[in-house]
């Protein structure tokens, strides 16, 4: 069986249903939602990395990152460039 992650997180932004609006201001900017995915993506990959390093199936696994409600294409670029120097450093190491 192939395994992949996938992260596909919106902004954080509260919805208030009672106005039928997104609340401004209570979702994470660019650069912070680009360091939380970061954030998970290293946990995930030192998980898989050294938790469970027995099992084929969790080797390389792949991952597939994006944003859903209220981001936007900053967002993504923030995130883009995160993922981008995370693989640069590893494929250093």
């Amino acid at each position: 069986i192939r395994r992949v992650c996938i992260f596909y997180p919106n902004s954080g932004e509260s919805w208030d249903a009672a106005s039928e609006k997104w609340v401004e201001g209570s979702g994470a900017d660019s650069a912070c939602f680009a360091d939380m995915i970061m954030k998970l993506i290293m946990d995930v990959d030192n998980l898989c990395e050294n938790s469970l390093k027995g099992n084929l199936a969790f080797r390389n696994l792949p991952m597939v990152v994006g944003g859903c409600c209220r981001t936007t294409p900053a967002t993504i670029s923030a995130l883009r460039n995160a993922v981008d120097s995370y693989l640069m450093s590893h494929r250093q190491e």
